[in-house]
């Protein structure tokens, strides 16, 4: 077990094995090292990120979408995940 030293709310699992997560106390997303539980920043969030997240991979097309909340915004959003860039609405 390790300690990623961020505030993960939850994670997904790509196709590949690949654990996917976003950090609500820094606003970022970013991967998690099964083995050692590094985390490693991929983006910045476009917004600030807080309470509850969910996020799920589809199978199908290996694309991981994710359930936020927008603080700035007071509402959720669903946001499609390119892991290796950006979120995008």
């Amino acid at each position: 077990m390790g300690n990623t030293g961020g505030v993960l709310i939850d994670c997904a699992c790509d196709n590949d094995g690949q654990l996917y997560a976003v950090d609500i106390g820094s606003d970022v997303f970013g991967s998690i090292d099964k083995t050692t539980a590094t985390f490693t920043t991929i983006s910045n969030l476009p917004f600030d990120a807080n309470y509850a997240q969910g996020m799920q991979c589809d199978h199908g097309t290996s694309l991981i979408y994710h359930a936020a909340y927008n603080n700035s915004m007071g509402a959720g959003q669903l946001y499609e995940v390119d892991q290796t860039t950006v979120l995008t609405p």
